[in-house]
């Protein structure tokens, strides 16, 4: 994302993530990024009200159990601080930059 994120900053545009992750992990992220990342924990009120989870199995000792997790999402906020645009992604796959600067030129 690096090499398009003049392009976002030109338009005077943040992109914001949110995470399931902890703060600490996500504040090294933001350095590499150059987003701003929000943890969305203890609580996981964004991916609740964005209906934002998936299920994994983790093994414990002898059996093993389903998880949930918050999925990543991607919002466009417009000036007045709406949300025009949403992307829930998953641990693998996030939006492309194609994809959000399409979102950027067809809702902000």
């Amino acid at each position: 994302m690096h090499a398009d994120l003049d392009y976002f900053r030109e338009k005077d545009i943040i992109i914001v993530g949110v995470s399931g992750d902890r703060a600490v992990k996500l504040k090294e992220r933001m350095c590499n990024y150059g987003l701003l990342l929000i943890s969305d924990l203890p609580k996981h009120e964004i991916a609740i009200r964005y209906k934002a989870f998936t299920y994994y199995t983790q093994p414990v000792d002898n059996f093993t159990r389903k998880v949930k997790i918050n999925q990543p999402i991607t919002f466009l906020i417009n000036r007045e601080g709406k949300i025009v645009w949403k992307f829930i992604g998953t641990r693998e796959y996030r939006p492309p930059n194609k994809t959000l600067k399409d979102a950027v030129e067809k809702y902000l």
